[in-house]
């Protein structure tokens, strides 16, 4: 049997025009996704009022709604809108660049560390990934994390070349410098790099990689301190974050470690969670097993451990509830993952081939991107929407009548503060009050754990004047985690009948309500609850995860 050749020139130049063009596909998906800009949705308006409503000092200090960001995404974000203004498109901008950026990065590296095909391959399987696509076009820093790993393995890959050059080696530094700085995730991202570093050629100046270690770690724990302690620390948060621990002794831990890795794999390069889709993450296992083969075989074990080694460590992390397993927390891995995957295809496909020959990775790339591909197109007809709450609001500003009532449910306040306010000239005031009220130490908190007791008599003092209008700010419907992390099944008993009572009392000649990012069914029980209290509903707007609608009460002109 003939053993494969390396492929030469000839074989890498249609490869090398594959890869500019999964580039291209990729950049093209991310501006379609920016230019149709989607609205906001509840956790993207929480943080973009923290951003609106500070200057760039206020954004050195811990920040309301319970949200965690890095301080340099959060000036790159405040610096965009005091040029572009408070625009979804603008506060987007960040997550747009460093997803373009990224498919260059990935280019970069794949065509230094693997052959020709699966370096085309891994650059397609990162232009198409759902995860790394959506969040290049979200108000998160999860996209600047996947970057920031991505460059610093380029880096590595670089030094690697010539490991007696300087300027090679203050050019990792400095890259664990920012990320130290830039990403939440950067004590995992940063021990992938050292011990990928402790391999030859770079393991023989190891006195080097621990003061670069020691020099990233210092620069962390200080930003972890003055930053990120009192959000990561409390006590919502970390009950929030319970169903993606591994800590033994939780519901349903031996579930969570099975069905983890195929969820990841799933969900950053497969999509939504169909039968078919579920059992085509799981089969990744064998492209990924291969890779690790062949990335150690062709001597390339260094970027297998920057890429595996942060998993394992954030699998030993949540252990002790110190870092959730989800998978946009981990979406800084997908980039390297995906090499590993394309490195496992050419692995397969080549062995194949010795068998019979045919254009095995060809077929591979097909099954491997065939459904993301699928989506992409889909995705480029329609671009999805989480909540598209900003028309409906745009329609209550123009119809409401003077004196009406207008009551939020408790988690559209975010956004429905977002798309009221003037920017322009913003009431900081309103919005910081409002967004404090629902946040896990206010009044109205919009994800409060079952009271354990009927609703009766609350929130009589959450009402506001709002230009000619009454609002009124919902109260919990007690459908948040409880110690175990398990939302709520239904809401509090009581809940619907005192909103509707609250909603009457106001007066006014109509009232309208707002709902978004709420649970099915929530609408139907306030409806019902409204009816008993002599209310006709007169409209109903609905879009995607979000509605508002118009009542007026009987014997009310």
């Amino acid at each position: 049997m003939t053993p494969s050749v390396p492929p030469g020139p000839a074989a890498a130049r249609p490869a090398g025009r594959l890869v500019a063009l999964a580039v291209l596909a990729g950049a093209l998906l991310r501006l379609r996704q920016f230019a149709h800009g989607r609205p906001l949705w509840i956790d993207e308006a929480m943080l973009a009022v923290n951003v609106l409503t500070r200057d760039f000092a206020g954004l050195l200090h811990p920040l309301d709604s319970d949200q965690l960001a890095p301080v340099p995404f959060l000036w790159a974000v405040r610096a965009a809108t005091l040029v572009g203004g408070a625009d979804e498109r603008v506060l987007r901008l960040v997550a747009l660049v460093a997803g373009i950026a990224l498919l260059g990065v990935v280019a970069a590296l794949a065509r230094r560390t693997l052959a020709p095909g699966p370096a085309a391959l891994a650059t397609g399987l990162v232009a198409l990934s759902p995860l790394l696509g959506w969040y290049s076009n979200e108000l998160k820093p999860y996209i600047t994390d996947a970057l920031a790993a991505a460059l610093l393995a380029l880096a590595v890959a670089r030094l690697r070349d010539a490991p007696e050059r300087p300027a090679r080696w203050w050019a990792v530094g400095l890259l664990g410098l920012v990320t130290a700085l830039a990403s939440t995730a950067a004590p995992l991202i940063l021990a992938g790099v050292g011990a990928a570093l402790l391999l030859p050629p770079t393991g023989r100046r190891r006195a080097t990689v621990a003061a670069w270690a020691l020099a990233w770690g210092a620069c962390w724990a200080v930003v972890y301190l003055l930053v990120y302690r009192a959000t990561s620390g409390s006590t919502y948060m970390q009950r929030f974050w319970i169903p993606n621990f591994l800590s033994p002794g939780l519901p349903g831990l031996g579930s969570k470690v099975v069905t983890l890795p195929a969820a990841l794999l799933r969900e950053w390069f497969v999509g939504e969670a169909t039968p078919v889709r579920i059992l085509t993450g799981g089969a990744l296992f064998l492209p990924l097993a291969a890779g690790v083969v062949a990335l150690v075989r062709r001597g390339g074990a260094w970027l297998v451990l920057a890429a595996l080694v942060p998993l394992g460590l954030a699998v030993l992390a949540s252990a002790v509830r110190l870092y959730p397993v989800a998978p946009r927390l981990l979406l800084f891995a997908a980039p390297l993952v995906g090499l590993l995957l394309a490195a496992g295809a050419g692995l397969v496909a080549d062995r194949l081939a010795r068998w019979r020959p045919a254009p095995w990775l060809g077929l591979g790339a097909v099954m491997l991107l065939g459904l993301p591909a699928l989506d992409a197109v889909r995705d480029l007809v329609a671009p999805p929407e989480r909540e598209a709450l900003a028309p409906l609001v745009r329609t209550l500003q123009r119809e409401a009548a003077p004196g009406a009532t207008i009551y939020v449910f408790g988690r559209a306040v975010p956004a429905w503060v977002f798309y009221t306010t003037d920017w322009r000239a913003p009431d900081t005031a309103r919005v910081r009050h409002h967004v404090s009220l629902v946040s896990s130490t206010g009044a109205a908190f919009r994800h409060a754990g079952p009271r354990g007791h009927p609703v009766a008599q609350e929130g009589d003092s959450l009402a506001y004047r709002l230009g000619p209008w009454t609002e009124l700010v919902g109260i919990p419907s007690g459908t948040g985690p409880d110690s175990l992390g398990v939302n709520g099944a239904v809401e509090d008993a009581g809940w619907a009948d005192n909103e509707a009572r609250r909603i009457q009392a106001a007066g006014g000649p109509e009232a309208w309500l707002v709902l978004s990012s709420h649970r099915a069914g929530v609408a139907a029980l306030l409806d019902s609850a409204m009816v008993r209290r002599g209310g006709v509903r007169l409209a109903r707007l609905p879009a995607t995860g979000a509605e508002v609608s118009r009542w007026r009460f009987a014997g009310v002109r």
